[in-house]
């Protein structure tokens, strides 16, 4: 009975151990088999935010990988795009500082490129990881920098989605008034574009 339990102990860890060595092999045939490294960058990238749940370790390595190939090849956007999922991978870790290096990191490249999506996207991300520690005022700073540009591009829906941001860290810090202040504002906002999920 003994030798039963030990040797289906033994199977469970084999299968544990293939369960995660298996998957770096596919992904290795496959990238060996794409004709461009701007594929390999994007399909790293890509499984690096795929398996954040299952295997934050192995989307890490993977995000790294995207972004030494991107440096190599000169590619500043999926350079940047690396840098990005490494500050999620990092936040999801609980590693602070090493997120908002990563997210600067993007930040910056995408400033290069004058990207102002994907800039108000870093700018929201690093106001996140502050908001998380409790550093309000970096929050703010990083949020109110992300509705700025918003305005600049009178994009109505981010507008609206960048001071709901920036209203939960008032209630955070007990400021009700500004919170409540910029929800009766985005409601009015979202009226003009006709969002019913934002009226909502």
């Amino acid at each position: 009975m003994i030798r039963i339990i030990l040797l289906f102990g033994f199977l469970n860890c084999l299968r544990f151990i293939f369960a995660e060595v298996a998957p770096n092999e596919r992904m290795q045939s496959i990238l060996d088999n794409l004709p461009k490294d701007s594929l390999r960058i994007d399909s790293l990238n890509e499984w690096a935010l795929q398996h954040r749940y299952a295997n934050l370790s192995l989307s890490i390595s993977l995000a790294k990988m995207a972004g030494e190939l991107a440096l190599k090849s000169n590619n500043s956007e999926g350079y940047a795009l690396s840098n990005y999922r490494l500050g999620l991978l990092y936040r999801m870790k609980e590693m602070p500082d090493s997120s908002v290096w990563h997210y600067r990191k993007a930040l910056q490249n995408w400033q290069s490129t004058e990207n102002a999506e994907r800039i108000v996207n870093s700018l929201n991300a690093i106001s996140k990881v502050y908001r998380m520690q409790g550093s309000y005022d970096s929050a703010l700073f990083y949020g109110y920098k992300a509705l700025e540009i918003c305005r600049l591009d009178n994009d109505t829906a981010n507008i609206a989605k960048s001071q709901t941001k920036i209203a939960i860290i008032y209630e955070l810090t007990g400021e009700y008034d500004k919170a409540a202040e910029i929800h009766a504002n985005n409601l009015e906002l979202y009226k003009s574009i006709g969002d019913e999920q934002g009226i909502a």
